[in-house]
């Protein structure tokens, strides 16, 4: 399952075998043109989806509504007005509307982020790792970062201490 949009649940089948709508009254419809949906937008019924390495923003139908040539696209912001993306090694900001640049986000140093996902409709979170220590950092569209846990050590990298979920 990959998020709700109303009464309707979007799910993929597979990694490979298309995305797909339910009402679980009726049969499930095949979104047309993406082999996956990897975030929901359920107050504008938007989607990010895939095809080959492409990532690309969905209408329900499955018409394209915009696209980034380089990197991928992660989550839609909680109102949907946003986009994060990762493109080479920043994570950048995008309108939901068109796709273009609204802010970038840089990790400091040498930090590696095991996952990222919206706070607020401004704030974005990230697990951070390095020399096997973990925190959460909150970073602002202004390039404000600041950790908002305390740092962990890391006894099992397969089991780090912090995991980002999101309720849609």
């Amino acid at each position: 399952m990959v998020g709700l949009l109303g009464s309707e649940v979007v799910y993929n089948e597979g990694f490979i075998d298309g995305a797909w709508i339910t009402d679980f009254k009726n049969p499930p419809r095949r979104i047309p043109g993406v082999r996956s949906v990897t975030d929901v937008d359920e107050v504008n019924d938007r989607l990010i989806g895939s095809r080959r390495s492409t990532r690309l923003v969905i209408d329900t139908r499955g018409e394209l509504l915009w696209r980034v040539d380089e990197g991928y696209l992660i989550a839609f912001s909680p109102r949907g007005s946003r986009v994060l993306a990762r493109v080479r090694d920043e994570y950048v900001v995008l309108d939901t509307d068109d796709g273009s640049r609204l802010a970038t986000f840089a990790l400091p140093g040498r930090l590696k982020s095991w996952d990222l996902a919206w706070e607020d409709e401004r704030h974005v979170l990230a697990v951070v790792n390095a020399r096997g220590r973990t925190a959460v950092l909150r970073m602002g569209p202004a390039g404000s970062v600041e950790r908002a846990t305390p740092v962990l050590a890391v006894p099992d990298p397969a089991d780090p201490p912090y995991v980002l979920a999101t309720l849609s």
